[in-house]
């Protein structure tokens, strides 16, 4: 992975080997704190790429607070989104709040949860905040959502027993735990999350 994102390589290419899925109602929430730094571009990728290829699509991202930045990702040039996102987020690769992140998701953007949704973290699991607030919004979202998905690119194989207290904490109230490590393992993710749909 870190070999392609040198490169440039772009990995929105995986969500056109395929015609698009059916319409289907996903949140994606990607975290953007320093212990991701080196997958930011990844990253970015991955949001322009699902903003395009899905219409019932929002998109948040967060740090130390969640941010909603479904808009900042519209246009044909990943370039601009870029530019838009980090001009937009003040605490991009800052410090790690998973629980408050999530917690603002499960009580300000309710409307958006329902037995249609999918829910997708990206995330590595590091959280410096409170784990039962972790635990809370977790339960929550997975009691609402039609589906919580978790990936990790920080992960290299599924069985991996998470270690991270943030990851051990949510682990409960994941439906789908998936690695996304190289370029193997996205496609992976891709796959099943076209089957999930």
């Amino acid at each position: 992975m870190r070999e392609s994102l040198r490169k440039g390589g772009d990995y929105v290419d995986l969500w056109y080997a395929h015609p698009k899925p059916r319409t289907v109602n996903i949140v994606l929430v990607c975290d953007v704190s320093k212990s991701m730094e080196i997958y930011s571009r990844f990253i970015i990728q991955l949001l322009w790429g699902f903003q395009s290829s899905h219409r019932q699509l929002e998109t948040f991202v967060f740090s130390t607070q969640l941010a909603r930045v479904t808009r900042h990702l519209k246009g044909r040039r990943l370039r601009d989104a870029l530019q838009r996102l980090t001009d937009y987020v003040d605490d991009w690769s800052a410090g790690t709040r998973i629980g408050a992140s999530l917690h603002t998701l499960a009580t300000e953007y309710t409307r958006l949860l329902n037995s249609k949704t999918v829910v997708i973290v990206m995330s590595d699991g590091w959280d410096t905040g409170e784990m039962d607030l972790l635990e809370e919004a977790m339960k929550a979202i997975h009691k609402r959502a039609g589906k919580v998905i978790w990936i990790n690119p920080l992960a290299k194989d599924v069985n991996e027993v998470p270690e991270v207290a943030g990851l051990k904490t949510a682990w409960p109230y994941i439906d789908l735990y998936a690695p996304a490590h190289d370029v193997e393992g996205l496609h992976g993710v891709v796959t099943k999350l076209r089957r999930s749909r």
